[in-house]
């Protein structure tokens, strides 16, 4: 996703109890009320060590072959986001 918006990035550890903290004062500040938030239900899907995801099996047992390629969908997710506002 960095690499599609052109830009660089350092992954940061923390642990799940800090991230709920951030959140919540996050959410509070005077100037995120138009940002959509990284919820409490966000943080929870982050907090597992390992994600395992094989595109394999739907195409197996659908027939299911993605029409946009991973790179080319974070290039189109990035473009909406700067026609919209979110990102600059």
């Amino acid at each position: 996703m960095a690499e599609a918006a052109g830009c660089r990035f350092r992954p940061l550890k923390l642990s799940g109890p800090l991230m709920y903290k951030l959140i919540d004062l996050a959410s509070k500040l005077p100037f995120t009320k138009n940002i959509p938030p990284a919820d409490v239900h966000k943080v929870a899907l982050s907090i597992p060590r390992y994600w395992v995801a094989d595109p394999k099996k739907a195409a197996d047992d659908f027939g299911f072959h993605p029409a946009t390629s991973l790179e080319q969908g974070f290039r189109q997710t990035v473009a909406w986001h700067r026609k919209n506002g979110w990102l600059s």
